[in-house]
């Protein structure tokens, strides 16, 4: 199992096969696609390398226990028990990949629920969505 900790040490997440993210409260808000972390509405959130949840700039949203490098980890604190696990939802088309950014030893400005949570950034023509291209 991965458990990703926030700057605070919080237990805010977790992966028990690899690929699904769920929040504790068993609700799944992403998925690993090789390096990439995509939200279930297609949207690329970040990167996973190296232990750590990086959102689209390269800073530091989240660390797991196999965390190299990077800033400062805190001390982690006691894991919440993981609720009923709620279906996970179909995976829409994902975003064009974008370039991934060098790494920063900083943490993100945007905590790991937002990191999660923010609204989908759609392009024209619907990528990221449910509309069929030509």
């Amino acid at each position: 199992m991965i458990v990703f900790y926030d700057h605070s040490g919080g237990a805010v997440a977790y992966s028990d096969d690899d690929r699904h993210i769920f929040l504790f409260s068993g609700e799944a808000v992403a998925y690993l696609d090789s390096d990439a972390v995509y939200s279930y509405r297609g949207e690329l959130l970040g990167w996973f390398e190296d232990g750590w949840l990086r959102d689209e700039n390269g800073r530091c949203v989240a660390f797991s226990e196999h965390a190299m490098s990077g800033p400062h980890r805190p001390a982690k604190k006691v894991r919440p028990n993981p609720q009923l696990k709620r279906p996970i939802p179909v995976e829409e088309r994902q975003d064009p990949r974008a370039l991934r950014p060098i790494h920063s030893n900083a943490w993100s400005h945007q905590s790991a629920a937002e990191f999660f949570q923010r609204s989908p950034q759609r392009w024209p023509g619907g990528f990221g969505g449910n509309i069929e291209m030509p």
